[in-house]
């Protein structure tokens, strides 16, 4: 809840959720007694959940996504059909939606996947992918291999 607090400049008055300071609860003979600081913790309390229940509904649909797609992609492979190629931009979501697991699984704000965006690997990238779009769909890591290897062994000469 620090970070969160901090990322969005929000001032949290109490010190933290427990029962001891919450409920009033010391000890296991005393009854528990409501006690809640200010209403702006209430907001507080509830754009953090609010926050949570999206990071984890996000990070729960990308590994969805992800999964399903390498099924389908393994599916259409096994029976010779040329489908569902796994293009660097789904290497890319590989690690946004890993980021985001990590982000919240340690309780923090998650970067802007577009913060990782780079020109340079992008421009290498449409390069390979220009050699793979001109082999045939069955062939791709094979071919692609290959022709980047010639290529590569044109600019070392």
């Amino acid at each position: 809840m620090k970070a969160f607090s901090s990322d969005r400049k929000l001032y949290l008055h109490m010190n933290g959720l427990t029962a001891k300071g919450i409920l009033g609860v010391n000890s296991s003979a005393d009854f528990p007694v409501g006690q809640w600081f200010k209403g702006a913790d209430t907001t507080f309390v509830l754009k953090f959940l609010i926050f949570k229940r999206r990071l984890i509904k996000v990070v729960r649909l990308g590994m969805a996504m992800l999964t399903l797609y390498t099924r389908i992609a393994a599916m259409a492979h096994s029976r010779s059909l040329p489908r569902f190629k796994l293009t660097p931009k789904y290497h890319m979501l590989m690690h946004v939606v890993y980021q985001l697991m990590l982000d919240r699984d340690a309780n923090r704000s998650p970067i802007n996947p577009l913060a990782y965006s780079c020109q340079m690997p992008e421009d290498f990238i449409n390069r390979v992918a220009t050699l793979a779009r001109a082999v045939n769909p069955r062939f791709v890591p094979e071919r692609t291999l290959y022709l980047y290897k010639v290529a590569l062994a044109k600019v070392w000469e």
